[in-house]
């Protein structure tokens, strides 16, 4: 890239709480919305530019699009060897995070993402999705405050925890990390000269040595150090929602063959939920690359909070409720395989949203006799609060009677296809043949149901 193009790329990168060490005008003469027919992989040897190994772990891969918007790739090391895969033009940039907070303006979100995470942090019920696609909902830094994200190798978990000590301790955080990184830019030019940043290569070097001594003088403030093994204790219970994500996450991808999904989603904790069905039924809901969880109070046996690690033996039956966790497993399950589902089509028709819920429902019968067997829940299916048969006024023909009157809202419609789900496994109970989930989707998307045995 030219020496220009770096500048102006190290200004919107630092503005949007990166530094850029390395990068690259990648341009295939495409628009700015169109995407190459495959992807292009790129490998980087991390060695090339001397960096030290402690901050191989640190190194992420950024694409900055013509607009200045940055987003993160999702990218694998190998030694010292990052690769990535892309598929557009764009400038591709090697770099680190400023600071290790939140860094909501370094990740690009839908829009209703957005909103939601601004629900959250201001304690806004989400009931209200109209207008939402006519304005943004930006977060203001003191809804910030109170926004915690903790994430797993799966997902980003997003709460809110307005504690005061809590809201005290990350201002320390930032504050230490603002005033370590202004110190560490200081030593880093007493090293190589203000003459040095004039010119590109001098930035990148600057930049890499910078991070390389606040993580120094990070590490010897001991305060900091405090803060920070305080600040990665969590909820009890965002710790059995991490554990139970990665149980589905595993069963998906493991017994049903799913293939992992290419994006790690958004799941939106909150007890700012209204209308996501049944009362009795643990809430959740996909929309596009997040999903809402509804956050219950009684799911915790008490408000304690433990490491992010904790496992679920920890977890399961002494701090949190056994029954509550078996449904949210159940159900967590199901709106992960909606997830999956839309990496083979995306449709809102009468055939596709029947078939996205019969399906999504046969896999929660298939899930909870998996996890049941390998005792990962306690209660059998059936006598979980989401596995009692249900019957649905909704009828399985048109009614010719009254003409054109085959219109039925999405919640009828996936109340339909709940009930198809029920009709389809007698079907399997009288014929003796089992399909998984998955392999009905696989089929269902390449038009090939006629074929299913």
């Amino acid at each position: 890239m030219s020496e220009t193009d770096g500048k102006t790329l190290n200004t919107t990168l630092t503005e949007s709480g990166f530094l850029m060490i390395e990068g690259w005008n990648v341009n295939a003469s495409l628009r700015p919305d169109e995407h190459l027919p495959g992807t292009f992989h790129s490998d980087y040897d991390l060695k090339t530019i001397d960096l030290p190994e402690e901050l191989y772990d640190d190194v992420v891969v950024l694409r900055v699009d013509d607009e200045g918007n940055v987003q993160q790739y999702a990218a694998e090391r190998n030694g010292s060897h990052i690769s990535w895969d892309s598929s557009q033009n764009s400038f591709l940039v090697l770099g680190f995070l400023t600071t290790t907070g939140l860094a909501v303006a370094g990740k690009v979100y839908t829009l209703e993402a957005l909103y939601c995470l601004a629900c959250v942090a201001a304690g806004v019920t989400i009931t209200d999705w109209s207008g939402m696609y006519q304005k943004e909902h930006a977060l203001s830094s003191k809804q910030l405050e109170s926004l915690h994200c903790q994430e797993t190798d799966q997902c980003v978990i997003w709460y809110s925890d307005e504690d005061e000590n809590s809201i005290l301790r990350n201002k320390r955080i930032q504050a230490a990390e603002n005033q370590a990184y202004i110190d560490a830019e200081s030593m880093a030019l007493d090293i190589y000269g203000s003459d040095y940043a004039a010119k590109l290569d001098g930035i990148k070097k600057l930049n890499g040595r910078t991070i390389e001594f606040q993580k120094m003088l990070l590490a010897d403030d001991k305060q900091y150090q405090a803060d920070i093994a305080a600040r990665d204790s969590i909820p009890v219970d965002v710790a059995m929602l991490a554990r139970q994500l990665e149980t589905a996450d595993s069963y998906l991808v493991k017994e049903q063959k799913t293939g992992e999904l290419s994006y790690k989603p958004d799941i939106i904790f909150t007890s700012s939920i209204q209308d996501l069905g049944n009362e009795q039924k643990p809430k959740a809901l996909f929309r596009k690359s997040f999903m809402l969880v509804k956050r219950d109070p009684s799911l915790m046996k008490d408000t304690q909070m433990c490491k992010s690690s904790a496992s679920k033996n920890e977890l399961y039956g002494n701090k949190i409720n056994k029954e509550l966790a078996d449904d949210m497993l159940i159900t967590i399950t199901h709106e992960m395989f909606h997830m999956h589902q839309h990496k083979k089509y995306n449709g809102t028709d009468i055939a596709t949203l029947d078939f996205s819920e019969l399906s999504a429902n046969i896999l929660e019968i298939q899930c909870a006799e998996y996890y049941q067997k390998n005792k990962l829940i306690t209660a059998s299916y059936e006598n979980t609060n989401i596995g009692g048969y249900e019957t649905y006024a909704v009828p399985i023909d048109r009614n010719d009677i009254v003409p054109d009157s085959f219109h039925f809202d999405q919640n009828a419609l996936k109340a339909h296809g709940y009930t198809l789900a029920e009709f389809f496994v007698y079907l399997e109970e009288q014929t003796g043949k089992t399909l998984t989930a998955w392999k009905l989707v696989d089929a269902y998307s390449s038009n090939n149901m006629s074929n299913l045995t």
